[in-house]
């Protein structure tokens, strides 16, 4: 036994690299990041021609070895120049984010300390860390000192930890599950209705609340369906209000719609993931006036907080709602008890093993301060207005609404009005193969329209200025080939 313990011991001696080897990776990796970017300006936002012929795809060598070098050959032809370019600054599609380098920094000292940030007893000062950013965001928002929540891997994760609690907070059980009533609007992000399913209340009646001509809720509708199912003995249970929805960026009027569910004592759940660190503006201190009467709030700092992808943040009113939900023993983790003042985040959500989320949000905030990034979102709300304004401009542009944050919806409207849908469909495809910007578009009321969300920390007026222009010359082309 000794013997093949030694035999497996110096093939897996592998694993414990020198100080040399270390820093050697390091240099072809950090060369090759530098390569990457210094390049983010000077190549496309979009590549439509993806050649995924590699026998790196194969499942069946996977696993075999290489050198460094052709890993990262790999890299560079078949993962950079595929898809979308997140690090361009003419990427407007979907919502773009950004990804600050103190925040990649932070990813990287948190996975080579690799501390288990999940459990006190693990890691107090990475718990501690990752509650007074939780206390930060809440005392933004206005929540009292009872608020709690946690850092998650984005707005999915933390808008289902929102609606579990929001379950367990009236005691749901199975036999209420079809008398169950939840209020949203045709703008309602799709993963609310995925975690009704996932939490066992994809029977619960969905009431689609009427939108105004901005597209947002209509409270008056909103009060109107609650009453009719109060009337028949169904349980109104959830509100799910917007502070800027993904396609458009409307924002739902948070005042009147607090007013409301406290009025019939519902749950109040609002989706910022996009919008909420608008907050931080002035604009958006008015757009989400009594926003603090909501019993949670979704936020995804690597949207409107320039952090990399996989960062989200779940915020409750009372704490005590998650610790109710969520906090259970186990045999095996006797030792890991929090205290009352640093709860585990383990405790506060349906993870227990994650990686140490904190440092790439706390990182550029210790490197910047919080003005630059205000400073950023104030820029990306003129810079929305003035594509509005020039938009307007163009002859036959149909300019969606007045944006109220950072996204702006539109269409070109052709002589042949029957073909509308059809040469905005060509514009899009176009827009998309030029590759030289990067726009998504929507579906509404079964038109289609291009949008753009000036939101990247990169974008500034002269890209919003060679968006229009690839616009233009795009709609021009169309029409040209048409003569």
């Amino acid at each position: 036994m000794l013997n093949q313990i030694n035999i497996f011991r110096n093939i897996s001696k592998e694993f414990e690299m020198s100080e040399d080897d270390q820093n050697n990776l390091e240099k072809i990796i950090f060369s090759y990041k530098n390569e990457f970017n210094n390049s983010k300006f000077n190549t496309h936002a979009y590549f439509s021609e993806n050649d995924l012929n590699s026998d790196e795809f194969d499942p069946h060598i996977i696993d075999k070895k290489k050198s460094i070098e052709e890993v990262i050959n790999f890299l560079k032809i078949f993962i950079d120049k595929s898809g979308v370019n997140q690090l361009s600054s003419n990427a407007f599609g979907h919502i773009p984010g950004g990804n600050l380098y103190p925040a990649v920094l932070g990813d990287y000292i948190a996975s080579f300390t690799n501390k288990f940030s999940s459990v006190y007893f693990s890691a107090p000062g990475a718990v501690k860390l990752e509650n007074t950013l939780i206390k930060w965001i809440a005392k933004l928002i206005g929540f009292p000192e009872t608020a709690g929540g946690v850092l998650t891997s984005g707005g999915s994760m933390a808008n289902l930890i929102a609606l579990t609690s929001a379950r367990e907070s009236i005691a749901l059980k199975s036999r209420d599950y079809e008398r169950t009533v939840v209020y949203v609007t045709n703008k309602t992000h799709h993963s609310i209705f995925k975690s009704l399913k996932t939490i066992g209340l994809g029977e619960a009646h969905i009431r689609q609340i009427n939108i105004d001509n901005k597209y947002r809720m209509c409270p008056n509708h909103l009060q109107s369906e609650i009453e009719k199912d109060k009337n028949k003995n169904l349980i109104p249970w959830l509100i799910v209000a917007s502070a800027g929805s993904t396609d458009i960026g409307s924002v739902d009027p948070i005042d009147e719609i607090s007013n409301i569910s406290n009025k019939f004592n519902l749950w109040l759940h609002i989706d910022a993931a996009y919008g909420g660190f608008f907050i931080l503006t002035e604009k958006g201190k008015q757009l989400f006036k009594n926003i603090s009467s909501a019993n949670s709030i979704t936020l995804d700092p690597h949207k409107s907080f320039y952090m990399p992808y996989g960062l989200g943040i779940i915020v409750v009113k009372d704490q005590q709602n998650l610790l109710n939900t969520f906090s259970s023993q186990a045999s095996y983790m006797r030792d890991c008890k929090s205290i009352n003042e640093c709860p585990s985040p383990a405790d506060l959500s349906p993870e227990l093993t994650r990686n140490f989320r904190s440092l790439r949000l706390w990182l550029p905030l210790k490197i910047f301060g919080i003005e630059p990034f205000k400073a950023a979102l104030e820029e990306k709300l003129l810079l929305a207005q003035y594509l509005y304004s020039e938009l307007k401009k163009i002859n036959r542009m149909e300019v969606l609404c007045e944006p109220e944050l950072t996204i702006v919806v539109f269409r070109f409207q052709p002589e042949n009005s029957e073909k509308i849908n059809d040469f905005n469909e060509m514009l899009m495809q176009k827009i998309q193969k030029d590759g030289r910007i990067f726009l998504s578009s929507t579906n509404i009321n079964n038109d289609i329209y291009l949008r753009i969300a000036c939101l990247s920390f990169r974008t500034h007026i002269e890209n919003i200025d060679f968006s229009l222009k690839i616009i233009f010359e795009k709609i021009e082309e169309i029409i040209m080939n048409s003569l």
